[in-house]
């Protein structure tokens, strides 16, 4: 920026010298006596040259004025465009074959028998029981004393009208459904994409090798004897005393 004022000066002064010549020549001759001055150069507020000239009649005054342009910062608003994207529901048609199969899970009981050997003691025990009678004495008959208490009170319930007030007539209230229509906009034309099936050829070499193994030896292992355990059914005889004795507990009467 110095190096553009200094030259800028430098002319300025220049052209005011030459500017101020020929008013003084005039002004000695003697032809007019009015006093012309002559205006400055506006180049801004930088610096103020003021030459001085010394006459007998009148001083004249050059003023410079420089400008100085400073930036100052400042706020931009600026529209930038952009996408807002927005969810439209549409109505998808699904094909539902009829009538629609519905595969239930039903949970069922499978009984697995699994053998376990038992060991049974031999001679085995059989317990059998025989019932048998058992006397007891009571005194026949016996009074039983029941405590009811003297007046006797009898409680019995007697059916009565209630009149409930209902207004009339009466207003009963019935929910109807009714179908509401909602517009959806969709756009048009609408993009449909479907798949359509077509038949892709690949080049194939034809014909071509294909390694075939050949017949190899199987081993067939021949037929052996095998052991089968035949259960055979034989009676086992338990000696028991007869007749036996049997022990019977009395019960205390309730006297």
């Amino acid at each position: 920026m110095r190096m553009f004022v200094l030259p800028c000066l430098a002319v300025c002064v220049a052209l005011a010298h030459c500017g101020t010549v020929p008013v003084e020549e005039k002004k000695a001759d003697g032809d007019d006596g009015k006093t012309v001055e002559k205006r400055g150069l506006h180049l801004g507020d930088y610096h103020h040259y003021q030459p001085h000239h010394e006459h007998h009649h009148h001083e004249h005054i050059k003023t410079v004025t420089i400008e100085k342009k400073v930036p100052v910062h400042y706020t931009v608003t600026k529209h930038v465009p952009y996408t807002v994207e927005k969810k439209i529901p549409y109505e998808v048609k699904v094909d539902v074959p009829q009538p629609y199969i519905v595969e239930k899970k039903v949970p069922v009981h499978v009984k697995e028998y699994v053998k376990v050997p038992v060991h049974v003691p031999k001679p085995y025990e059989v317990i059998k029981k025989i019932p048998y009678e058992v006397k007891i004495p009571v005194d026949k008959p016996y009074e039983v004393k029941v405590h009811v208490p003297q007046p006797y009170e009898v409680i019995k319930k007697i059916p009565y009208e209630v009149k409930v007030p209902v207004p009339q007539p009466y207003e009963v209230i019935k929910k109807v459904p009714h179908e509401v229509k909602v517009e959806v906009p969709v756009p048009k034309p609408y993009e449909v994409i479907k798949k359509v099936p077509y038949e892709v050829k690949y080049e194939v070499e034809k014909p071509y090798d294909v390694e075939v193994p050949k017949p190899y030896d199987v081993e067939v292992e021949k037929p052996y004897t095998v052991v089968v355990e035949k259960k055979v059914p034989y009676e086992v005889k338990v000696p028991v005393d007869k007749p036996y004795k049997v022990e019977v507990k009395t019960l205390p009467s309730p006297c």
